[in-house]
């Protein structure tokens, strides 16, 4: 008898001074090709043991082998033996179901034409060949599932964890799920099944360990589990509807569980026609609303304020893009997108370094794109190619090192609406009392001593110099030491802050 995953002993704690225990000594041996249960309420710790031994977590004590590997010294060879499907479907929801089984081949070393094919022979076998066209986000609960299950095998794992796959799904979605777990061990995958619903655990597992408070208090097979069962059952009736919280809160003490309420993004440059629009248009449309509606009255002619603006809008849409990494990147936590890209064989850093730079090259295209309507409308360079080559360069370093400090708010925020306050709560008013739109010394007196000394104003006025006016050498300087200051600062917090985070 051979076993694919062994845990002896595993600790993890939490919060201030480890003072939360999420597990608590626990023990576990699936065996290989098998279904293995592990039951137990919310907040059992069924979750961090699976985040342990998918090496998203390092336990505090014990130790745990997946196929003969230790989860902490050789964690790069489990994950190229194991795959993770959390708790929600954790896909990208913007990518059809076919580019985000693309995705997760290509990411894993997949050659195009083979990641192509695999991604076709999967969706054909979880019956998804008629959504494989469409964006995710228009699936239904059991299709994302069938969907995101079916990205946790591009890789043809040999050990599958499935943390709570059938949450929130109707009864018909939760029985296809299970026939397609069936499936699974047929094939010889070795399964660990987080859950729960005692039935489905009864319906799938071979094995199972019941969990609670950190520990296993149970384990064996569902027939001997049901033996020991079955020889206590408690039922309680009230007497009056009235009294069945107080029973509730009764049972609960009995039976050493807590009530509970029922269980009701790499490559991010999307084939999305909405997202293209929003950072290629966008830009565009404000460069006209200012040229047109405002110039007249700022700079006195549209034109002469074109000469002005152009260089302050194209600074002001590089860092409001960096609010958009950092919604991203928060959506893309929230949703598991994340620790699925993380379980994946790849660099540890390497989904939030994807995010980043794909966004700086959304902001190139940006770029590109102000510029090319710029001069449609009269704008003209008044140095030459290298100085625009420096102002764009200029502007996504700059950009760069203020993504770092999104990032961080990201890290910190509890979800991307409150990352979105807090970046147009800072970003609007520093970019707004800049000399991005208007001069200096248009501004009130005793307004002006914040915008000389205002970051935007000095990328704004470094690629006003290199592209309009000329020599630019003490807001170039300048610039650049800001941003050297901002990753000096914000990267190592926003680096740390994504190691606790993930």
């Amino acid at each position: 008898m051979t076993y694919s995953i062994i845990a002896e002993g595993l600790m993890k704690r939490f919060g201030v001074q480890g003072g939360t225990v999420a597990l608590d000594g626990i023990d576990l041996a699936v065996r290989t090709g098998s279904v293995f249960g592990l039951l137990g309420p919310n907040g059992a710790g069924k979750t961090t043991a699976v985040r342990i031994l998918a090496t998203l977590l390092r336990p505090d004590g014990g130790h745990a082998a997946v196929c003969g590997h230790d989860v902490v010294s050789h964690a790069h060879q489990v994950r190229q033996l194991t795959e993770l499907t959390g708790q929600y479907a954790s896909v990208d929801e913007t990518l059809t179901g076919l580019e985000n089984l693309i995705l997760i081949g290509r990411l894993t070393g997949q050659s195009r034409a083979e990641s192509r094919a695999r991604a076709r022979d999967l969706l054909a076998s979880f019956s998804l060949g008629d959504a494989a066209d469409r964006a995710a986000k228009t699936y239904s609960g059991g299709v994302r599932r069938r969907l995101d299950l079916a990205a946790s095998l591009v890789t043809r794992p040999r050990v599958l964890y499935l943390d709570e796959p059938t949450t929130g799904l109707d009864p018909r979605s939760r029985n296809e799920m299970w026939d397609v777990v069936r499936g699974l061990t047929a094939t010889g995958v070795t399964v660990l099944l987080t859950t729960q619903y005692l039935e489905e655990a009864d319906q799938l597992a071979s094995e199972i360990a019941v969990v609670d408070h950190g520990t296993v208090i149970a384990t064996g097979t569902r027939e001997e589990l049901k033996a020991r069962t079955g020889a206590l059952t408690l039922a309680v009736r009230p007497s009056r509807p009235a009294d069945v919280p107080d029973v509730i809160a009764v049972v609960a003490a009995i039976t050493g569980a807590e009530p509970e309420v029922a269980n009701t993004m790499v490559v991010q440059i999307k084939h999305n026609p909405v997202e293209v629009i929003d950072f290629s248009v966008q830009p565009v449309m404000f460069l006209l609303l200012f040229s047109y509606v405002f110039g007249g009255a700022i700079g006195g002619s549209p034109k002469a304020y074109l000469l002005f603006a152009l260089p302050g809008i194209i600074v002001q849409n590089s860092l409001f893009t960096t609010l958009n990494t950092a919604t991203g990147l928060s959506t893309d936590l929230e949703k598991g997108f994340f620790d699925r890209l993380r379980s994946l064989p790849i660099a540890r850093f390497a989904p939030l370094a994807g995010r980043i730079l794909a966004d700086l090259a959304k902001q190139t295209w940006a770029i590109a794109m102000l510029l090319a309507m710029g001069y449609i409308l009269g704008f003209r360079i008044g140095t030459n190619p290298l100085g625009v080559l420096a102002a764009f360069a200029l502007v996504l370093v700059s950009t760069l090192a203020v993504s770092w400090a999104l990032v961080l708010v990201s890290m910190l925020a509890a979800n991307p609406e409150k990352v979105q306050i807090f970046g147009f709560v800072v970003l609007f008013p520093i970019t707004f009392t800049s000399d991005a739109f208007v001069r200096t010394a248009s501004m009130p007196g005793w307004l002006q001593a914040w915008p000389k000394a205002n970051p935007v104003s000095l990328i704004s006025d470094a690629v006003r110099g290199l592209m309009v006016s000329g020599p630019a050498g003490r807001p170039v300087v300048e610039s650049l030491l800001y941003a050297v200051a901002f990753t000096a600062v914000f990267a190592p917090l926003a680096v740390r802050a994504f190691k606790r985070r993930v």
